[in-house]
């Protein structure tokens, strides 16, 4: 019997375009090395590409597996980030499950699969699930477990592929090649300027719509609890003295 560990996490819960990506990784070989993996935003974009081309070439000689779900912003809008990402995550896991027993490596009579989840929270649907013989959430699991740290880097990499790739050349205007669809002062201005594109999660930018909406009505009214709110979501950077 062999114990297969699916490690799971997720990329893109925060920003306010674009989908969240779910992506499931399993060692299958544990001669197959990923050497100073970690949480993927510990890493330069550089050493995730680095990590992500390795796990790619690992699933093509079958040492590991992994792969990925997204839902979309519009499904988000529908059904909440949270049941959006469990659906993700749930969809991922399925998709590893079902190349290690395509592949004859792993069979659901004899071997036994636990899945490791990064966060606090466990998707129903996994819990539920009774070819997993453990199910576990792990807060910071991202930093601690290596699966994890693989399918966050899968993840990312996937994400941030798409945003660039497929996103920012139709909507080029919000700069998604920039910040990815995350809450940076360059993706504000751009919505000042331009309105929600098509991919924008209307759910994320409720207060955002409701203040443009009291300066239309009353221009010279400043609200100073949403121009504080839209500093924390933009935190300023360092300043790097040369």
């Amino acid at each position: 019997m062999t114990i297969f560990k699916l490690g799971v996490d997720e990329a893109g819960r925060g920003p306010l375009a674009g989908p969240v990506v779910a992506a499931c990784f399993c060692w299958v070989d544990p001669e197959f090395k990923l050497t100073g993996i970690t949480d993927s935003k510990k890493l330069k974009e550089h050493q995730r590409n680095s990590f992500y081309k390795q796990i790619v070439a690992g699933e093509v000689e079958k040492s590991c597996f992994a792969a990925f779900s997204s839902v979309d912003h519009k499904v988000i809008d529908q059904i909440n980030i949270l049941q959006a990402n469990h659906r993700a995550m749930t969809e991922a896991c399925d998709k590893v499950m079902k190349k290690l027993i395509d592949s004859g490596i792993a069979s659901l009579e004899k071997d036994t699969f636990e899945v490791y989840i990064d966060g606090n929270r466990i998707p129903p649907q996994l819990e539920k699930d009774t070819r997993y013989s453990k199910v576990e959430a792990i807060i910071g699991g991202n930093s601690k477990v290596a699966d994890i740290s693989a399918a966050s880097v899968y993840a990312k990499v996937i994400r941030d592929q798409y945003m660039v790739e497929e996103l920012h050349p139709q909507y080029p205007q919000y700069r998604f090649d920039r910040h990815k669809g995350y809450g940076s002062k360059v993706h504000f201005a751009a919505l000042d300027r331009h309105g929600l594109s098509p991919v924008h999660r209307r759910s994320f930018l409720k207060k955002y719509l409701a203040r443009k909406q009291r300066a239309k009505h009353h221009p010279e009214q400043v609200d100073v609890v949403d121009l504080e709110e839209k500093e924390e979501t933009c935190p300023k950077r360092k300043r790097i003295r040369r």
